[in-house]
């Protein structure tokens, strides 16, 4: 039997024709849909972008594409593929977006063609319109999501910069000893960042007669302002202007939060420079009461030393002349008086003398140089010892080297007397150290007792021991007064005064 080739069934190769073209028309529509949502992933893409590129991959993906045009309405907008116009050939779908109708998909067959299951339609391409349009429903809204975060961050970061621009505003005034005008001229330069268009941003601030600007500053007609306001009177104004005209906004061209904005500015800016004023006026007040301390202190020890003088000189020389008399008297007439009413007014005279050189010593001692402020300090030490139980131990270095200031010296002594007299009243301490000496180029003395403490030296309860008046002879010299105390643990005062020129000490006798 001799062999020979059957060809296929004409049904079968039919039939596989036409499941083959089957097959390659829902390639076409997944195509068609793949194409659209990948649209989508570019970046920054726009719904009007979508929309057009969706219109141009519609038609082949219909059955006749040669005679296929697509139109896409959403928010009044119309986008078509090339050459499309209506015919009375045309199958749509509605477009939802988040449950609302916002456009229309539209396919037309340019001429008339043979009927299939919607007219010329087939129902495949039923389903396809209908799937583009919830896909592109689906990519309008990721779409719009995507662009109001964008405009939220971007708002958000604009109301980030203001914070920024009040913040660092406030934290001007948070340098030491800062002036009103250096306030106002840093905030100068901190506005323009914070605007919408800062590379064509400058300002102006005006205060009383004075004007602070940005370093490209100019006068423009785009101009944004507000005034300076304290307890009701203008006191100057901040002005914004653009350099170049920009898009009108809500106010010309700025924003209704640049309003707010510049308005903070003016009214923080009233609140530095009223705080700046007031810190101004209480240094001024500190500095004229410790010029005004400085002035009764030394008023003081100018009127010690004058009665001093007067007592020392004036009434210790008619004591002197008052004790000759009664020892004339004792010689020249004996039997006057009997010689022990002369011998106890002899000892009044004697008391009344010795008295008056302790009230002397007391009011102003002789402190010929820092040896004898040691001597000085030694007899305060004594007479403190014969009015208290307290153990006292002192160690003295004379100071030799350093140029002797006997405002330097009377005002150590006074901070060493008020230190014991607080002991002595208030401590109730049963022991006291004594040290003084050269330290570091300063002259040194520390003090310090294990009675019962006291508060806070700052605080209130403590201004009334005389530490006030300490720190004020203290800063009169240069120097400083340091004092730690613990309730319950004893207290220490350490006094530091820079040291006169050093002398040489070969030289310290020429």
């Amino acid at each position: 039997m001799s062999g020979h080739t059957h060809n296929p069934c004409p049904s079968v190769e039919e039939a596989l024709r036409k499941r083959t073209h089957e097959l390659g028309e829902r390639i076409k529509e997944l195509d068609c849909l793949y194409a659209i949502y990948s649209l989508s992933e570019k970046r920054d893409i726009s719904v009007k972008e979508i929309l057009q590129g969706a219109c141009g991959l519609i038609p082949p993906a219909w059955q006749y594409p040669d005679i296929t045009c697509g139109r896409i309405t959403h928010q009044g907008q119309i986008f078509e593929s090339a050459g499309c116009r209506e015919t009375p050939w045309r199958q749509a779908a509605d477009i939802f977006v988040e449950g609302e109708c916002a456009g229309l998909v539209e396919v037309f067959y340019l001429e008339d063609m043979p009927a299939f299951d919607e007219g010329p339609f087939l129902k495949e391409e039923r389903s396809l319109i209908n799937a583009i349009a919830e896909q592109l429903g689906l990519l309008i809204g990721r779409v719009l999501t995507a662009e109001a975060l964008r405009h939220s961050t971007h708002d958000l970061g604009e109301r980030v910069k203001e914070l920024d621009c009040l913040y660092a505003i406030y934290s001007l005034s948070q340098k030491s000893d800062v002036s009103a005008d250096e306030i106002l001229r840093g905030a100068c330069r901190l506005i323009p960042p914070a605007w919408h268009y800062p590379h064509i941003t400058c300002a102006r601030i005006t205060h009383d007669t004075r004007a602070f600007t940005t370093p490209d500053f100019r006068e423009t007609p785009w101009r944004q302002a507000a005034d300076i306001m304290l307890r009701g009177a203008r006191i100057g104004s901040v002005e914004v202007f653009y350099l170049q005209e920009m898009p009108a906004l809500d106010e010309g061209p700025f924003l209704k939060e640049e309003r707010s904005l510049i308005n903070a500015i003016a009214d923080q800016l009233a609140l530095l420079i009223e705080r700046v004023h007031a810190e101004e006026a209480l240094r001024e007040s500190e500095r004229k009461l410790h010029e005004l301390s400085q002035q009764v202190i030394a008023a003081q020890e100018a009127e010690r030393a004058r009665l001093s003088r007067e007592l020392h000189d004036d009434l210790g020389h008619q004591l002197a002349a008052l004790r000759l008399e009664l020892d004339w008297l004792i010689k020249k007439r004996p039997h006057g008086l009997t010689p022990e009413d002369l011998g106890t007014i002899m000892g009044m005279v004697t008391t009344a003398t010795a008295e008056l050189r302790r009230i002397c010593k007391g009011i102003r001692p002789m402190i010929p140089d820092y040896m004898g402020l040691a001597l000085a300090m030694e007899a305060l030490v004594d007479d403190f010892r014969a009015h208290s139980a307290t153990q006292i131990l002192m160690d003295l270095h004379p100071v030799r080297n350093a140029a002797f200031d006997p405002d330097i010296a009377i005002n150590l002594y006074r901070m060493l007397q008020e230190t014991l007299t607080n002991i002595a009243r208030h401590s109730r301490a049963g022991h006291v150290s004594i040290r003084f000496g050269e330290q570091d180029g300063q002259l040194a003395l520390d003090v310090r007792d294990d009675g019962i403490g006291m508060p806070d030296p700052d605080s209130a309860e403590s201004r009334g021991l005389g530490i006030v008046g300490m720190r004020e002879r203290a800063a009169l010299c240069g120097g400083s007064v340091v004092i730690d105390s613990t309730p319950g643990r004893g207290a220490r005062v350490q006094v530091r005064i820079p040291a006169p020129a050093m002398q040489d000490p070969d030289n310290e006798n020429d």
